[in-house]
Parts: C-alpha cells; structure tokens; sequence
C-alpha cells in the first residue's frame, strides 16, 4: 500500500523527508532478486509503476534502477505477441494491467517492448470484457499521459475507442 501512495503522497508534499526514506527503502528490500515482487504480476505491476511515477516526480536513480529491474522481469512474462504468459484464457488480465506495463518499460527505457504492448492493446482491447470497461478507458488515460503527455494519451485513447467503442447505455 505505501509503494501505491508514495507518488501521491510526493505529488501532495505530505512526506517528510525520514518517512519517505524509510518507506522507500521498504519498497526497494522487498523487490525479489529477478526484478518482481512476490514473484506476482499484479503486485510488480502495481509497485513498478507506482515506483515509475515517483521516479518521474524525483528522478531517484535507485528508483529508476529498481524500474528497470521490474522491466525486465516483465518482459519475461510476455510472449512475442505481447500477451502475458500466465493468461490462460483470453482476457484474463484488464488491459489497463497491459498498459501499466507499457509505462513501466516506457520509464525504463524500454520503447520497443512498451510499443509491441500498445500494439497489443490496440488489438485486443473489448470494454464488454472489461469489469470496468469506463474506469479501464480512464486508467489508460492516466498511464499513457504519464509516459507520453495528455496529447498522446487522447490520440492514443481516441483511436482504440474509435475501434472498440465502449457500450452504449440506454435511459
């Protein structure tokens, strides 16, 4: 939970300094060895990306080197279509999940991996399969405007809704 709050908690300045460092040394001794937390896609996706908006905000370079040992670490859960490894079924995983990946390499450098996960977005996304098929098309938003500017994220958002629109809803 901290590693989720850290970067709002940043944007906000309501950390003091010795409490920020502690918690992130926290968040950092908890990173397994090949770059994951709890050897879980969820829990990295979640810490790596939370991780990856605080180094944007700080430009910590352990942060950054932690990012980066995440990345990799996801790069060996997808195949060569982008998909993770662990989806069993189709859709198994939101696309909002793929789109945290896709910032998480974006932040490490990674530009190559984040596109073959936009592409694979592109292709795939279906907000009749998403839980939350509004909050989804937000979140992708929200992580696309951190990797890309607000300008990217709506071109990019404009154009998947545009060939997966969202379901209408009647009065």
């Amino acid at each position: 939970m901290n590693a989720l709050l850290l970067p709002l908690y940043k944007e906000l300045g309501i950390l003091n300094a010795t409490t920020e460092k502690n918690v992130l040394r926290e968040i950092l001794d908890e990173q397994g060895e090949k770059g994951d937390w709890r050897d879980n896609i969820g829990t990295t996706l979640a810490v790596a990306s939370a991780l990856a908006r605080y180094y944007q905000l700080t430009g910590n370079e352990t942060v950054l080197n932690s990012v980066k040992k995440a990345a990799e670490w996801l790069k060996d859960q997808q195949d060569e279509e982008g998909r993770l490894k662990v989806e069993k079924y189709p859709y198994a995983y939101s696309r909002t999940s793929y789109v945290q990946i896709a910032y998480i390499y974006h932040v490490a450098g990674l530009e190559e991996q984040a596109q073959k996960t936009l592409d694979f977005i592109m292709k795939t996304f279906d907000p009749t399969k998403e839980a939350h098929p509004l909050d989804a098309a937000v979140s992708i938003y929200r992580y696309m405007m951190y990797a890309y500017g607000s300008e990217k994220a709506m071109e990019f958002l404009n154009s998947l809704l545009e060939q997966h629109p969202l379901p209408k809803f009647l009065p």
